[in-house]
């Protein structure tokens, strides 16, 4: 019994120091996430225009307008 509470302990205090690290990975994502779109948009943003009519103009446009509904 005496073991059981003491790697519940254990367990709480791990617990404790990882969810710090926790949330700053997740910020960390989120701010990755954002750099990635706003990157993308603007290699698309600076081909769009360079680009002839066809297949490719309408792909890299569709893909820009679903980065610009992204938030």
């Amino acid at each position: 019994m005496r073991d059981l509470a003491k790697y519940t302990t254990m367990i709480h205090k791990q617990r404790e120091m990882m969810a710090p690290n926790i949330e700053l990975r997740r910020r960390f994502l989120a701010s990755a996430y954002a750099a990635q779109v706003r990157s993308e948009k603007g290699m698309i943003e600076g081909h769009l225009n360079r680009l002839q009519p066809g297949l490719r103009r309408v792909f890299m446009r569709r893909r820009l307008e679903q980065l610009n509904g992204v938030r």
